[in-house]
């Protein structure tokens, strides 16, 4: 859940502290990039030994072209060889396309929580995969 910035400031603070993440050992924050432009990115939301939830997002103008799927199932792949045992992702009930990543990256539903984002509440769906 990306914030609505009210100015540049707001928007510089959130990429630098975003920067200082991608370098900290105890982070999970990459870039996801097309053709050296950097058009979105994933991160953790939370870790707990060998749990870790993550969240992504694409810009809108590179949206639909399988570039969440594509990162997603890389950072999967990723996360497990790095010793992570069960990973996990929570999204909108209205966002479709975001189920249809996680469940191409062969997720499953694990449960639903209502979700206080800008003001309004939301149902949020939890989507996991374990390593086998």
């Amino acid at each position: 859940m990306i914030p609505d910035f009210e100015n540049m400031e707001q928007a510089e603070s959130c990429f630098y502290k975003l920067m200082e993440f991608s370098t900290a050992d105890n982070r999970f924050e990459y870039g996801i990039y097309l053709n050296g432009v950097l058009i979105g990115f994933l991160n953790d939301c939370g870790i707990n030994d060998t749990k870790i939830e993550v969240g992504y997002v694409i810009s809108p103008a590179y949206q639909g072209n399988g570039y969440a799927s594509e990162a997603l199932r890389a950072v999967i792949e990723e996360l497990f060889r790095m010793g992570y045992e069960h990973i996990m992702a929570g999204f909108f009930e209205e966002n479709i396309a975001s189920r249809r990543v996680m469940e191409k990256c062969g997720m499953h539903p694990l449960e639903l929580k209502d979700v206080k984002y800008q003001g309004i509440v939301h149902r949020c769906l939890y989507y996991g995969i374990d390593k086998k």
